[in-house]
């Protein structure tokens, strides 16, 4: 079983697998401003273009986190 979160704007869905996670902090280095362990919730993928979020959890060196474009980016 896991705890999969999502987050998600009109253009991007933003997944979190915690059981899967190593706390490597590689989303909160790369883009502060939509990865902050300090804010609720957690990940807001409206704060930077999908293009960035997207590319931001491909550095994600666990898996735990997963995008989905919802809308054809730009």
């Amino acid at each position: 079983m896991t705890d999969l979160e999502r987050y998600e704007t009109d253009a991007i869905r933003v997944t979190y697998d915690s059981g899967v996670c190593v706390h490597a902090a590689e989303c909160i280095r790369g883009l502060p401003e939509v990865f902050n362990a300090d804010a609720q919730p957690w990940i807001q993928p409206q704060h930077a273009d999908p293009n960035a979020v997207a590319e931001q959890v491909k550095r994600c060196p666990s898996g735990a986190l997963q995008y989905q474009f919802l809308k054809q980016p730009q």
